[in-house]
């Protein structure tokens, strides 16, 4: 299998020019900017690579149509231009990905209104937060990107999550809301989609975000140390969060504030010792459902866990790109174990003398 890989730069004003260049490393997370940095041939004039100039990766295997590589494109943070001291030139750029431009805005909000104080499925709620900051319903015109990032219809598939964000940075607030449903029980996971040249669209997924290959699908993928797929892996049993028995607490004060229990006794009752216990405040609440259901949700967020971590080995036969991507889920064997895991992050690293090395990285959590 060979691979190879071309950088396209597109200025802001739309300028297009494939880079010469030497090396090129990046990297790709769930919910997490990405980050590049590329040794160009100084063969370009000093000021030629703009602020927020785009940067396209395309990959090619095995001689194919190459194809723009982890579904984003990189704005381009840092040009630096050096020369040794036997005068040689070399020119990096550093760039991140189009999920960077979520840390560049705030909710530009004053509080108590329906832009900062918040009550949504946890997806919709994202969307929500691009439609106001980014796109058709933000306050201040000159702050809509509409015509650039559009955001896909809401599907409600995320956990309830309420909070208040007044003046707080955006990507913060994403993370502070993925979390909140991840612990509720539903995977989140959200990005900023390459939909064409200088064009976005921001999405979410539950579970996993691409093609589904585990055991059972249409075009199950299992990697495992027997086929030679799996290497550096790890298998974890995490009991150090649990809280198996909850007291809520509802409006009122002291004798006469209502207080209820909620215990998993087949959990607390695992041993002599492991009544695991926890308070949560509801006093906002006299609705006996809403304070019953805010100890499930701790309940729920408070199970143990089952970790799980991997890479995947390159080989001739199954290649990232074609025969899986990133986002897609696929089956781990491990130790008796079956698992189904997301390919969660990859890292890249090319030279035009030693080739392509990949890093493809599993995850899985799971409630036990």
């Amino acid at each position: 299998m060979t691979a190879e890989y071309f950088l396209e730069y597109r200025s802001p004003t739309g300028t297009r020019t494939f880079l010469e260049m030497e090396t090129l490393e990046y990297s790709r997370a769930e919910n997490t900017p990405g980050a590049l940095i590329a040794s160009i041939k100084p063969v370009y004039d000093v000021g030629y690579f703009e602020q927020d100039a785009q940067l396209y990766a395309y990959r090619s295997v095995n001689g194919l149509t190459p194809y723009v590589d982890g579904e984003t494109f990189w704005f381009l943070d840092r040009a630096r231009y050096d020369t040794d001291d036997q005068g040689k030139n070399s020119i990096i750029l550093e760039a991140h990905d189009s999920l960077s431009l979520l840390s560049r805005r705030i909710v530009a909000n004053f509080g108590g209104t329906s832009y900062t104080s918040k009550l949504d499925y946890a997806d919709d709620l994202l969307k929500d937060i691009m439609r106001e900051q980014f796109g058709v319903s933000a306050l201040d015109v000159t702050r809509d990107l509409s015509a650039k990032i559009s955001v896909q219809a809401d599907v409600s598939l995320g956990q309830i999550v309420g909070l208040d964000i007044q003046w707080e940075n955006v990507q913060d607030i994403f993370n502070t809301i993925t979390e909140n449903s991840d612990e509720l029980g539903t995977k989140l996971i959200y990005d900023l989609v390459r939909t064409g040249y200088d064009s976005l669209e921001f999405r979410t997924w539950t579970e996993y975000r691409g093609v589904d290959r585990s055991r059972g699908s249409a075009s199950p993928l299992v990697v495992s140390q027997t086929n030679g797929l799996l290497g550096e892996s790890g298998l974890e049993f995490d009991y150090t969060e649990e809280v198996n028995s909850v007291y809520v607490g509802g409006r009122g004060y002291e004798e006469a504030r209502e207080v209820i229990n909620l215990e998993d006794a087949t959990r607390s009752g695992a041993s002599a010792y492991n009544l695991r216990e926890a308070f949560e405040n509801a006093s906002n609440s006299t609705d006996t459902t809403k304070i019953t259901n805010a100890g499930y949700a701790v309940l729920s967020a408070g199970r143990p866990k089952v970790r799980f971590t991997g890479r995947i080995l390159q080989n001739r036969d199954v290649i990232y790109g074609l025969s899986y991507n990133y986002g897609d889920r696929v089956t781990a064997n491990y130790l008796g174990y079956e698992i189904d895991c997301r390919i969660a992050a990859f890292g890249v690293q090319y030279s035009q003398e030693n080739g392509e090395n990949l890093d493809i990285y599993l995850s899985a959590e799971n409630f036990l």
